[in-house]
């Protein structure tokens, strides 16, 4: 089985936010990482993606990609992302995230991952989504 992470919010300054990065990267080549980001919503221009690669710049972590579920969905980039180290659901509209997980059908493609090891981390309402999945993952 792999980690799940949740965080209410993903501020630097914040102390528990930092203890909980510690134990997120705990053992894990910071040069290396890599982290598939999911959107929880349309972001075409990429605003919230790119305050999510400052927030992991700030521990040296570059290699982010960004895995899209609505407009720019690419289901060849599936592969791709389950080769990522930390799988990060985003913050937002945990409903609509539900939806788009659904129309996709990535909760059999996060359950996998989780079940061979892969970590998640899921923010607000990411996290929300995240719990959902906790207990459809019991069920597969």
């Amino acid at each position: 089985m792999g980690k799940l992470f949740f965080y209410s919010d993903q501020v630097v300054e914040s102390p528990g936010n930092r203890r909980l990065d510690n134990i997120l990267l705990t053992n894990k080549d910071l040069k290396s990482i890599k982290i598939g980001y999911i959107p929880s919503t349309d972001d075409k221009e990429k605003i919230f993606f790119n305050t999510k690669v400052k927030y992991y710049r700030n521990y040296g972590i570059t290699n982010i990609m960004y895995f899209d579920l609505y407009d720019e969905f690419n289901s060849v980039k599936i592969n791709e992302l389950i080769q990522c180290d930390i799988i990060h659901l985003s913050a937002g509209d945990s409903i609509k995230f539900s939806e788009a997980i659904k129309q996709r059908n990535m909760e059999i493609v996060l359950n996998n991952y989780y079940k061979q090891g892969g970590t998640i981390v899921g923010v607000s309402g990411g996290a929300v989504h995240l719990e959902y999945l906790r207990n459809y993952f019991r069920y597969l």
